[in-house]
Formats: structure tokens, C-alpha cells, sequence
């Protein structure tokens, strides 16, 4: 989960390193449309990835089960019981 804080735009410093960096990478800054002058923006998201809602969400989880069943069996019937006895 990402809180981040937007704080209004400083004043504009042409001769400062920041500026002069920007102007080399040609970076477009984003403005908050916000009147307020903190906005806060919450988003959520796991591995920086698109994240799984609804239907999709659950789905992922059963056809993980399912796999670890299909799994599971093969050594179910395979396996071979021990008994310890302690004196």
C-alpha cells in the first residue's frame, strides 16, 4: 500500500541544479487539480504489478489449490508409512 503526501508546487528556481536536470531529461511534472494545498492519494498494489479484483482474485487462489491437490496425490498414494516406537 502507497500513501503519498502532494504538496503544492514550490516556487519556480530556473538556476537550480533540479530545474537544469529536469530541462535534460525533459521530465513533464503532474499538477494536482486539488484547490486544497495537501491532497492525499492512497493506492495499493502488490509487486508494482495490475492487481487482482473480483472474480480474477479468487480464481488465482482455486487454481492454486488445484494445483497443490494434483500434486498432493501422486505422493499420497506413493508414500510409505514408518512407525517409531520409543522404549
Amino acid at each position: 500500500m502507497t500513501i503519498s503526501l502532494i504538496q503544492p508546487d514550490p516556487p519556480k528556481e530556473k538556476d537550480s541544479w533540479l530545474a537544469r536536470r529536469k530541462e535534460e531529461l525533459k521530465t513533464k511534472e503532474e499538477k494536482s487539480e486539488d484547490k486544497s494545498p495537501y491532497a492525499f492519494k492512497i493506492e495499493s498494489s502488490i509487486g508494482g504489478g495490475s492487481t487482482l479484483e473480483g472474480a480474477s482474485y479468487f480464481r488465482l487462489f482455486t487454481m492454486l489449490m488445484l494445483g497443490t491437490a494434483v500434486l498432493f496425490v501422486p505422493f499420497a498414494f506413493l508414500y510409505k508409512e514408518r512407525t517409531y516406537l520409543q522404549s
